[in-house]
């Protein structure tokens, strides 16, 4: 369950409360892929854990059976 999320147009802030918690509604499976990017010039998908700390950067996209 996650803490109940309100915006305020007004002020343009997001506030949470932890007292009240809306279930997480998931209605597709998602599928997760991560990419990173070692030496400016090699693409490395699904780093380990071993391998981020060298990583210039990283990617993940998530997409549903409709993506």
């Amino acid at each position: 369950q996650l803490p109940k999320a309100t915006y305020d147009e007004e002020t343009g802030r997001t506030t949470c409360t932890r007292n009240t918690k809306l279930p997480l509604q998931i209605t597709r499976t998602p599928i997760a892929m991560s990419f990173g990017v070692f030496n400016s010039s090699t693409l490395l998908t699904d780093p380990t854990s071993f391998e981020e700390p060298l990583l210039d950067t990283t990617v993940s996209v998530i997409l549903d059976a409709d993506s």
